[in-house]
């Protein structure tokens, strides 16, 4: 039996830019389509793919579109696409509106989503969403799911260092800040900071886990790493994105012990430029801390953080918030023959604090560094 074949008109509605949702570039590629298309309801086009990518109206056979009726509808589907690691989501509705735009996808860190609408002719609106995710993400889905059949080379490269490093370096005894510590050190021994690409392949490159690899890495190159290594540890960890410095900016935020804080493991590794120190100054604090050098990027689900338990120099026995832990951390063991120590100071005036161990009448070499309105003070009595 010969089916009716009924044509459809097709025409491009709009093209929205596709922006990087990591905050830390803008990509101007727009997915362009001929103003006018024939495309038969019923058709030998092949079905749509969601794990494929340039795939137009033109092209598709357009009983395969979901349908959604509004955002929340829209949203179910996306979630349900990105938890399957779709590269494309191919959907209809009576509205465009039923679309979200791409800045509304910023809570869900992908490295980028292009987004392209198109009108039939019987008033019907398609869109088709691609999604980018960072190489981080894709290995992390993998290894938790046993299932390496969606990594390219590059992932399966990064796969097997990443899963070399869980395996060689870590074990289910460490608490969850000894992981983390390693995990951070590791990215830090492991990578040079690189602001900008030289080229397209090295800007793909630093901008997610693949850094591992080569040695370099922007903050996303950065905040992909530790993401997926601390999954992968089996660590709670999630990315931010946000402002630094006056520059777009990502970081993470983690838990340690069912407590929530933020780490900028860009900020520790780079802090004054310093090859082969690391900083801890901006690991596991709250976010009324971080907020004194970030702005947090509305649209992201964020955790709450309360207190300084999990902060590197709390954990350390050296931060100083007020005169009694000066005189406990730093005056006492002078008193009693240390020769050097160091000591993490939240205080926005120290001179007061410094003055009192003149009372000791030692020799002192000191070496202070002012890191997000606070100080690290290193002494070494002579």
């Amino acid at each position: 039996m010969k089916l009716n074949k009924r044509k459809i008109s097709i025409i491009v509605l709009l093209l929205v830019l596709t922006i990087n949702l990591s905050s830390c570039s803008i990509i101007t590629q727009v997915n362009n389509s001929p103003s006018e298309n024939i495309n038969p309801l019923f058709s030998m086009n092949p079905p749509f793919d969601p794990y494929s990518v340039g795939q137009t109206l033109d092209n598709l056979n357009i009983e395969d579109a979901k349908f959604v009726s509004d955002a929340v509808d829209f949203y179910s589907h996306l979630e349900a696409s990105y938890g399957k690691r779709h590269k494309s989501i191919f959907v209809r509705s009576s509205s465009h509106e039923n679309f979200p735009d791409l800045n509304n996808l910023d809570k869900y860190n992908f490295k980028g989503c292009y987004k392209t609408v198109y009108l039939s002719s019987n008033g019907t609106y398609y869109a088709i969403y691609e999604i980018e995710y960072y190489p981080g993400d894709s290995v992390l889905y993998a290894y938790l799911n046993n299932d390496k059949s969606l990594l390219n080379k590059n992932e399966l490269d990064l796969y097997q260092t990443a899963s070399d490093f869980i395996n060689n370096r870590l074990n289910n005894e460490m608490s969850d800040f000894d992981k983390e510590m390693i995990i951070h050190d590791f990215i830090c021994e492991t990578l040079n900071y690189q602001k900008e690409g030289k080229d397209e392949a090295d800007t793909h490159n630093i901008t997610g886990a693949y850094s591992l690899i080569t040695g370099f890495a922007n903050c996303q190159g950065y905040t992909d790493a530790f993401y997926m290594l601390s999954n992968m540890a089996g660590l709670k960890c999630q990315k931010v994105s946000g402002e630094a410095q006056g520059v777009a900016h990502t970081w993470n935020s983690i838990c340690i012990d069912e407590r929530w804080s933020y780490i900028d493991v860009t900020f520790d590794d780079t802090a004054f430029d310093n090859d082969g120190i690391v900083f801890y100054a901006y690991c596991n604090v709250p976010q009324e801390y971080l907020e004194r050098s970030h702005l947090f990027y509305e649209n992201q689900i964020l955790p709450v953080t309360e207190g300084y338990e999990d902060f590197y120099y709390v954990r350390k026995g050296n931060a100083v918030f007020n005169e009694e832990d000066f005189k406990q951390i730093v005056y006492m063991p002078i008193s009693n023959g240390a020769v050097w120590l160091e000591a993490f100071i939240l205080l926005s005036e120290i001179q007061p604090l410094l003055d009192t161990l003149k009372d000791l009448n030692k020799s002192m070499q000191m070496n202070y560094f002012i890191i997000n309105e606070c100080t690290l003070l290193a002494i070494n009595v002579q």
